[in-house]
């Protein structure tokens, strides 16, 4: 006797002969192999040659059953037949108007034999029809309807144990085209002991077609409907205790089987239609759901139950066409608070709270193009322009927030200037009259009262270099380094801040005289502490030359200028030899990672002759400064007169050759 089927594949099938035979070729070819699978195919009473095409089936494939009877006019009754009529040790409810991925059943059995689980959930992809994404984030081996949060895909399309269904004599509801899964996969979810999640690869797929009865959109009887979400939500509670995981569980029957029907297509239905929705949705909201489950939802769903629990038909309506309209209302500034313009915001009539429209918290500041000014003390005039017209009104307090190390925070009130929300925030004083502490620090801004930020940028690519105006500044004597580009505006303070030196503008110059000098200017973003030095270093671990320097302050340039006299004799005895010699600048006795690179920024990374002079002195025939490196380090270049010889025969050999060449 050949052994059960792994799965057993319920498929209720009603005119679809058009994409039937495409579901079940998708089922024949899973690579967990076809003999592994039973498929029991119930045929409701087709009149499109469905039932033909299965009989086909059925007399190719053993493991194929077609199954027929009179139209029950939904999917619950087929699919409860089918579940009587299988033997696999799983379960799997698929559409005929579906398919499945090729390795559905055996990551899906895998999943349940690696965990023991009693559900597995496949990620559901749409075609040309939304699928549910919320329970497929992440994929989740042993879980439970919390930590899975299943109850947002309620369809029947995943893997059951198929004992857990029998034992517990679970069944879909009858006649009913909309929510019929719920009789069997909520309870289901109770009853697992693991519930798994494969997340990671499309296992079915849920195709939008035309002409499909099951698919339908029609109204659905209010009271069959309401009775199946009751069911459900009773079993929620009596599964869980009251707090927070009951609310959160309920706040999905609220928001997608209640409020659903309330919201733009509200006017659609009849009259009467709507005095019963409205009474049977008010029922289960009483006997159900806490003010707590409410407060996660939208301010226009909070009002909706409001009104719903009110018995308010003509206030429903006159909400459901509002957004149906799409009107964007303007809000309501008091001080640093913010309320929605929603309907029967302090109407007396309806005394809805304030916090239902109150929207400070959630202003939507993710874009805010942002144009900064930066004074070499370190005060930045901040301004701009949030992408939201409503966040533009001149009675919002605005301001700007300071993020740095440790979470540490230092807000600054702002005002609402001529064209656009500002602020000035002096670093040299932003913590309580003190300097801002070291560290890499961000800015937002936001409105006072609100928890929601924006990151402060520019709106196309840039940096600071993009931005002459910020750089380098002292801070009560601190550095500070400002930076504003496409994605935020940096501060960074005291430690947090790389140095930087480089060749100041025409900072070059040679004197002649015996031996010949070289004065080597040098713009240092902050001040040196102590006797600023210019080290020259003939390569790692090589000999080390400090000559002595001054600073004074840079000009309009943040930062301050140093000069250091190079006097070639003096340096020929201090043991300057012919090689290059790398530039630096530090305290005097710096050890080597205090010292910071110069460099010159005007040259290309292969260097260009920056200066020269001949030299006349025993060692030195030639001395000239040029960019070394991707860095562009100044090296100050020695050549005797042996090293310039041999370079010059090599030159004149090489102009020879081409010469005999042409």
């Amino acid at each position: 006797m050949p052994p059960p089927p792994v799965i057993s594949v319920v498929i209720a099938v009603y005119n679809a002969a058009d994409c039937l035979d495409e579901c079940l070729r998708s089922i024949a070819t899973q690579t967990i192999g076809f003999d592994a699978i039973e498929v029991v195919a119930v045929d409701d009473g087709s009149t499109d040659g469905s039932g033909e095409l299965l009989a086909e089936w059925a007399a190719r494939h053993p493991n194929v059953h077609a199954l027929r009877q009179a139209n029950s006019g939904a999917p619950g009754g087929p699919r409860n037949r089918g579940i009587d009529a299988s033997t696999g040790e799983y379960l799997f409810f698929a559409d005929p108007d579906d398919y499945l991925g090729p390795e559905a059943f055996e990551r899906m059995v895998a999943m349940a034999r690696r965990n023991d689980s009693d559900i597995v959930l496949g990620r559901i992809a749409g075609v040309g029809r939304i699928a549910p994404t919320r329970p497929f984030r992440r994929s989740v081996e042993n879980g439970d309807v919390l930590s899975t949060q299943a109850v947002w895909s309620l369809t029947a399309q995943k893997l059951f144990r198929r004992s857990l269904i029998v034992d517990n004599g679970l069944r879909f509801a009858e006649g009913v085209r909309l929510a019929e899964e719920q009789p069997l996969v909520v309870p289901a979810y109770f009853l697992a002991k693991t519930i798994s999640v494969v997340a990671d690869y499309d296992c079915y797929y849920l195709v939008l077609r035309s002409g499909h009865k099951h698919l339908t959109r029609q109204q659905p009887d209010p009271e069959r409907l309401f009775g199946i979400v009751g069911d459900a939500m009773r079993t929620v509670t009596e599964n869980t205790k009251p707090g927070p995981d009951r609310d959160a569980l309920l706040g999905r029957w609220v928001s997608m089987e209640i409020l659903h029907w309330f919201r733009r297509w509200f006017p659609d239905l009849p009259a009467d239609a709507r005095e019963r929705y409205i009474g049977l949705a008010a029922d289960l909201l009483d006997e159900y759901v806490t003010p707590e489950a409410l407060e996660p939802m939208p301010r226009l769903d909070r009002i909706r139950a409001t009104l719903i629990r009110r018995r308010r038909p003509d206030e429903l309506l006159r909400l459901a066409h509002f957004a149906r309209s799409g009107t964007r209302a303007a809000p309501v500034i008091e001080g640093d608070r913010v309320y929605a313009g929603y309907p029967y915001f302090r109407e007396p009539a309806y005394g809805m709270p304030d916090s239902y429209y109150d929207i400070t918290g959630e202003l939507a500041l993710d874009h805010c193009r942002a144009e900064v000014t930066a004074t070499p003390a370190g005060v930045l005039r901040v301004m701009w322009r949030p992408a939201v017209p409503a966040l533009r009104e001149p009675g919002l307090a605005w301001s700007v927030v300071l993020t740095g190390p440790a979470g540490r925070e230092y807000e600054v009130a702002g005002h609402q200037g001529p064209d656009g929300p500002e602020a000035t925030v002096d670093l040299a004083i932003v913590d309580g009259g003190a300097r801002i502490p070291d560290g890499r620090w961000t800015a937002h801004t936001k409105v006072r009262g609100s928890e929601r930020r924006a990151m402060l940028a520019i709106g196309d690519e840039g940096t600071a270099e993009a931005h002459p105006e910020l750089g380098a500044a002292l801070a009560a004597g601190v550095p500070v380094d400002i930076s504003l580009t496409a994605n935020a505006l940096v501060i960074k303070a005291g430690e947090a801040v790389r140095p930087r030196a480089e060749l100041a503008p025409e900072g070059v110059a040679w004197r002649p005289g015996r031996g010949g000098h070289l004065t080597v200017a040098v713009l240092c973003r902050w001040p040196v502490a102590g006797q600023p030095t210019l080290y020259l270093t003939r390569g790692a671990g090589g000999p080390i030359l400090a000559v002595p320097a001054t600073q004074q302050p840079g000009g309009a340039a943040p930062g301050v200028l140093v000069s250091a006299d190079l006097d070639a004799r003096a340096l020929a005895r201090a043991g300057l030899t012919p090689g290059r010699w790398q530039c630096t600048i530090g305290p005097a006795d710096a050890p080597p990672d205090r010292r910071v690179p110069v460099h010159a920024p005007g040259a290309g990374p292969t260097g260009r002759l920056v200066a020269r002079s001949p030299i006349a002195t025993p060692l030195w025939s030639m001395a000239w400064l040029e960019p070394a490196g991707r860095q562009r380090v100044l090296t100050l270049v020695i050549a005797d007169w042996r090293h310039v010889a041999r370079r010059l025969r090599q030159r004149g050999g090489r102009a020879l050759g081409r010469l005999r060449r042409t």
